[in-house]
């Protein structure tokens, strides 16, 4: 970036290139015919989330009381990480295909390890918990 650039500008330029490249790419090879290439992809998914919705990431007191679902439920993230989110459940969680479900339990084992429990909790568990 040129000298003269503001950080904020730089860090909306990184925002815009993960949702327009980087999500549309990872959902796609999430579903990759592959079993590996899924696997990867799947494994990545804190990484892809970390950048395009940072709030599931944020320490726990940001968003409210920080106790179990009083933490920050899916009306409380942007628009995009919302739709972003329902995309995972509807597209992978409740997919009738065994390989999507299979993707989204690996997502979720990637996810778990990076963002506070509660916000795991809140957004991503219930559909995880009826794979069971």
């Amino acid at each position: 970036w040129p000298a003269s650039t503001d950080s904020g500008a730089a860090v909306s330029a990184v925002q815009e290139m993960t949702w327009s490249v980087v999500v549309p790419f990872f959902l796609q090879l999430c579903s990759d015919v592959v079993a590996e290439v899924r696997d990867e992809a799947a494994r990545a998914a804190a990484r892809v989330l970390r950048q395009a919705a940072p709030e599931l990431f944020e320490d726990p007191g940001a968003c409210g009381t920080g106790e179990g679902n009083g933490g920050c439920p899916l009306s409380r993230l942007s628009p995009p990480a919302a739709r972003l989110v329902r995309h995972l459940v509807r597209n992978f969680a409740r997919c009738r295909s065994f390989r999507n479900r299979m993707a989204y339990i690996r997502m979720c084992d990637s996810i778990v390890r990076e963002t506070p429990p509660h916000k795991f909790a809140d957004v991503l568990l219930r559909p995880l918990a009826r794979l069971a």
